[in-house]
């Protein structure tokens, strides 16, 4: 499961001790900052995005 963020609200309902239980299933949430580390970068793949 991934989740991208709190813009619609918190995740609820999750019970991650089962998810270990179950066979070290996980929850990720990636960041930007993980994918793009300056303001060039940023830029760069903004405008490869949206041209």
């Amino acid at each position: 499961m991934v989740s991208f963020g709190n813009s619609s609200g918190a995740v609820t309902g999750v019970n991650l001790g089962i998810l270990n239980q179950k066979g070290s299933l996980y929850v990720t949430r990636p960041s930007l900052q993980g994918y793009i580390t300056t303001r060039e970068e940023l830029t760069e793949a903004s405008n490869e995005l949206f041209s």
